[in-house]
């Protein structure tokens, strides 16, 4: 679903979103839960979590910034005192397609490019146009942040690149073949410990994780020949 969010943005919200975990949890769902990440030694307390978003809205023009944006809901009580969460996109095309792999059937072992041997990894990850699962940007979470804290992650280019608008972004495409996009959130490093949990579809569609997109502004000259078109056709049709 798209809406406005103000003036000159738009706003995305989530298609799917789910978390994942290892150990004898790799083929359980938790698409119905809250998301966290959390990094242990132990595949099997570790966490990662999926976010899958319709972008197709937003074909025909770029973007001068876009933000996916992730509520907290609560923070463990012998949480860290801060995590840095990564976030990836799949750039690949194969992402998570949601179709076919339902909310209510993704898991660690068949979540695309999820490096199962890995409490923190994906497949073939990092900052570079060949990296399938490209590395975006990073937020700090800190102990301290209330519940309902934003966190904002910049995620200009691969969303802009999803839509055609950024073609060099990926060796492998051009744009994103369905515009249907892929995030992937994990800790930055193993740590241990509790974790701090974010807003799900399920828990709360108010505070759900979404996209904010800010338009590039029109160049004042253009704007300013716009309106003067747009005031010669009202003048002409008052003269009607």
């Amino acid at each position: 679903m798209t809406i406005p969010a103000h003036a000159g943005s738009v706003q995305v919200n989530v298609n799917a979103d789910a978390r994942i975990r290892g150990g004898g949890s790799a083929n359980a769902n938790f698409g119905s839960d809250n998301l966290f990440a959390k990094a242990n030694t132990s595949l099997g307390v570790s966490r990662k979590f999926y976010l899958a978003f319709d972008v197709s809205s937003l074909a025909g023009t770029p973007y001068s910034s876009v933000e996916l944006v992730l509520t907290k809901q609560n923070t463990d009580g012998s949480a860290p005192t801060s995590v840095v969460h990564n976030a990836f996109g799949i750039t690949d095309n194969g992402d998570w397609d949601t179709g076919s792999l339902l909310e209510s059937a993704i898991t660690w072992n068949n979540a695309p490019n999820n490096a199962t041997g890995s409490a923190t990894g994906f497949v073939d990850q990092g900052s570079t146009s060949s990296d399938a699962s490209r590395f975006l940007d990073g937020e700090t979470v800190f102990k301290a942040d209330a519940s309902g804290t934003e966190y904002r992650f910049d995620v200009t280019d691969y969303v802009n690149w999803a839509i055609g608008e950024n073609n060099s972004y990926s060796s492998f495409a051009t744009s994103d073949s369905d515009e249907i996009i892929t995030f992937m959130i994990a800790w930055d490093s193993v740590i241990g410990g509790d974790t701090y949990t974010f807003h799900s579809k399920e828990t709360n569609s108010l505070l759900a994780p979404r996209l904010e997109a800010e338009m590039v502004p029109l160049p004042a000259g253009l704007w300013l020949g716009l309106t003067g078109i747009l005031g010669v056709v009202v003048l002409r049709r008052r003269a009607w």
